[in-house]
């Protein structure tokens, strides 16, 4: 058994393992993902009797969290052969690949899974839900309001209108450019579909993107902590904050350390290491990822399996703006 990640040349050698393993995608669809796609992801494999039969896909996007730009990783294309499965090759691939994300300098991880079950053991939780706004042709437009097809003449534009748009609403969010929409542009086409754009005094106002029909069912965004300093360096605080706190991880042992939170009202919160002596409570990796995101409270946090809160913890993290509301909506 070996696991490495191929060289750029080397993606399209696992075209057969997909196409294999994702038999309901269209040949023109993977054609797009084959020609477009692997020019810039990582894909990492797992080979056995000379040839690959798992693979994990990491596709780049520009990620906008509290305000700062991160370059990210989306995990896709998680797949082994028939024969091959059962022999833990995803759990032996997925981390080797959160190890090296981490030691590449990123802060989180994410996914939209098959089935949440599938990643909870290695600690990804489910952050927030992809609610698709599809068009209709039947829908009725304001008055002044015209839809378009989108072409690469207004991408520019869109982009800087998304990102506005977001950027008032959603603490994280995919930050949209004209090279992110020429490329989506592509992927809707390769399946039938189209992006519309929507205009009022000529001026952009949104878009919507159309499908022929969806086949996904409440599709959700998973999230995993790669390095919690750099993720706690992104929040702010409610109020004056000072706490102390252990964070547990099984596989990031880097992870495995003491955090001081301090900070003061409508202030980027300090983060130091603390000297893990006057720790004021515990938290597993995997719940601390759904309060950091806002999934859930810290009342709901308190009863997290394994978790450890002193009442003062419980007041300081009430003080914590999670980041949260979150809007990552895409395929692949």
């Amino acid at each position: 058994m070996k696991i490495y990640r191929l060289e750029q040349e080397d993606n399209i050698k696992t075209r057969g393992l997909y196409e294999e393993v994702f038999s309901e995608d269209s040949s023109s669809f993977v054609d797009y993902y084959y020609q477009e796609k692997i020019k810039d992801n990582t894909i990492y494999v797992l080979e056995e009797d000379e040839q690959i039969v798992s693979m994990i896909h990491l596709n780049p996007y520009r990620i906008q969290v509290a305000g700062e730009i991160l370059n990210l990783h989306y995990i896709v294309a998680v797949a082994t052969k028939k024969e091959y499965r059962k022999r833990h090759y995803m759990k032996f691939l997925l981390e080797r690949i959160l190890k090296d994300l981490r030691d590449e300098g990123e802060s989180f991880t994410y996914l939209m899974p098959v089935a949440e079950a599938i990643y909870a053991p290695y600690d990804f939780r489910s952050v927030t839900k992809v609610e698709w706004d599809f068009y209709d042709e039947n829908e009725p437009l304001a008055v002044g309001t015209e839809v378009s097809v989108l072409t690469p003449v207004d991408t520019e534009i869109l982009g800087q209108e998304e990102n506005r748009k977001n950027q008032d609403k959603y603490k994280v969010f995919t930050y949209k450019d004209a090279a992110y929409f020429n490329r989506l542009i592509q992927e809707y086409e390769s399946d039938g579909g189209k992006l519309m754009v929507y205009k009022k005094a000529d001026k952009i106002i949104g878009y919507k993107p159309y499908v022929k029909e969806s086949t996904m069912s409440d599709p959700k965004i998973m999230v995993r902590i790669l390095d919690v300093k750099k993720v706690l360096s992104h929040l702010s605080l409610k109020g004056l904050t000072a706490v102390v706190f252990d964070v547990t991880d099984s596989i990031l042992e880097e992870n495995n350390k003491s955090y001081i939170v301090s900070g003061t009202e409508n202030s980027k919160a300090m983060i130091m290491e603390g000297p893990g002596t006057n720790s004021e409570g515990s938290l597993p990796i995997a719940a601390f990822t759904s309060f950091i995101f806002g999934s859930i409270s810290v009342d709901e946090l308190k009863n997290e399996k394994d978790v450890v809160m002193s009442e003062r913890m419980a007041d300081e993290f009430k003080k914590i703006i999670p980041l949260s509301p979150i809007l990552i909506d895409e395929v692949v």
